[in-house]
């Protein structure tokens, strides 16, 4: 029986990976099913994917170029050990999983790539040569390469060439109605809401997002100092950095 083994490349348990588990309950997918993830998975992640398939905690090497032996090696004895099957590769970033996708293109197996974040910009794709053409690469051997919205996927096909006839799009890939039935109520209640959260600047920032130092809002916080006093700013989320980046609002904006 062929195996759909899905490979995912991600260290959190945030958006992109809750967006995953509530796409398999939106899903039926084929069993048996296996998913292979990086050895810094979250536990909670990894919980609720033992649920769904069998879980292997694969060692990739890192995605930078520098890796590319090691990194090959590695990857090309995974896709030999599950040789004839279907892979799935969710690419938490566009370098996500480099050097499986490299070793799935050259090997002939049949996959598809899901990208979950955005395109980079041309200024950040100078530090990383191989990226383009790599990706390039992947998406002409890939069956299909699918992205979370319309304006991602041709954000890709014009920053990498690619060949559009291969890429698909997931239509609403977040629950967009009830997000904007949600945002129209707060928008009909905002000075109750700001009389609840004690908001008394008339300019605020707000960031919407896992509180963690890999999303930056340590930087928002920091920032912060620079601006004028009528300007505030308003974490909307929860993390492993709240603590962290409490005290850093506290030492930023004493009371």
């Amino acid at each position: 029986m062929i195996k759909l083994v899905i490979a995912i490349d991600s260290p959190g348990f945030g958006g992109s990976e809750r967006d995953l588990l509530r796409l398999f309950k939106m899903v039926t997918i084929p069993r048996p099913v296996v998913f292979l993830i990086g050895p810094n998975a979250h536990p909670e992640f990894l919980e609720a994917l033992k649920c769904l398939g069998e879980v292997y905690a694969c060692n990739w090497a890192g995605n930078v170029s520098y890796n590319l032996l090691v990194g090959l090696y590695r990857s090309l004895k995974w896709v030999s050990r599950f040789k004839g099957h279907y892979f799935v590769v969710w690419s938490h970033h566009c370098d996500s999983n480099r050097w499986l996708r490299v070793s799935l293109a050259i090997s002939g197996q049949k996959y598809v790539i899901c990208e979950r974040s955005v395109a980079p910009t041309q200024e950040s794709l100078k530090r990383s040569r191989l990226t383009s053409p790599l990706i390039q690469l992947v998406s002409r051997r890939a069956d299909k390469h699918v992205f979370c919205g319309a304006a991602q996927m041709e954000e890709f096909v014009k920053l990498f060439k690619l060949t559009k006839s291969k890429c698909k799009y997931i239509p609403n890939s977040r629950p967009v109605l009830s997000i904007s039935s949600a945002v129209s109520a707060l928008k009909s209640q905002k000075e109750a809401v700001r009389r609840d959260l004690n908001i008394a600047v008339k300019q605020l920032l707000v960031c919407v997002g896992r509180l963690d130092k890999n999303k930056g809002q340590h930087f928002l916080i920091q920032a912060l100092a620079a601006l004028p006093d009528n300007v505030g700013l308003l974490l909307v989320g929860d993390g492993p950095a709240k603590e962290e980046f409490e005290q850093l609002a506290r030492d930023v904006a004493p009371g």
